[in-house]
């Protein structure tokens, strides 16, 4: 099954910086932590989609063209299901709505209401205790200049990018 989404990559410097800081909450937290290779900021995750690959890297085109964005990750956080952990991701504090907007445009799918850009960190296993990891990374930040979008597609286990800036 293809998993494609779009996606900041990210320098290599904040990469190893989030890397050390996995490692810690991996001290913590049981689940499957994301290798240094694959850290990337989620714009938007598009699954299994029948959008033609070519309308989504115009949609990438577009929005590439001149786009240049600090980007800043503030703070630790985690997506529940059904009131447990199930995803650890440094939040991002950058707004890029207008990002989500105008790739639901070109691509003509609805906007994402609950639109969370983010960096996981781990996909939980079991009961964990999330809650004093958060607040021990609450003030953590850390900022980069991104250059523009990318489109990946990834099973778990493979990680391919396909086209970027």
């Amino acid at each position: 099954m293809k998993r494609l989404f779009i996606a900041l990559e990210m320098p290599e410097k904040e990469k190893e910086v989030l890397n050390k800081v996995s490692n810690e909450i991996a001290k913590s937290v049981y689940g499957t932590f994301v290798d240094k290779d694959k850290m990337h900021v989620t714009v938007r995750f598009l699954g299994d989609t029948n959008i033609e690959e070519e309308r989504i890297k115009n949609a990438i085109e577009a929005i590439n063209e001149g786009f240049h964005r600090e980007i800043t990750i503030q703070g630790l956080d985690a997506f529940y299901r059904d009131g447990s952990p199930t995803v650890l991701f440094f939040r991002v504090a950058t707004d890029l709505s207008d990002v989500n907007l105008a790739l639901s445009k070109l691509l003509g799918i609805e906007a994402e209401k609950d639109f969370h850009p983010h960096v996981t960190v781990c996909r939980l296993k079991g009961e964990n205790n999330v809650e004093s990891i958060k607040e021990k990374y609450s003030n953590f930040s850390l900022s980069f200049t991104s250059k523009g979008l990318a489109l990946f597609d990834s099973d778990f286990k493979s990680y391919r990018r396909i086209i970027g800036p």
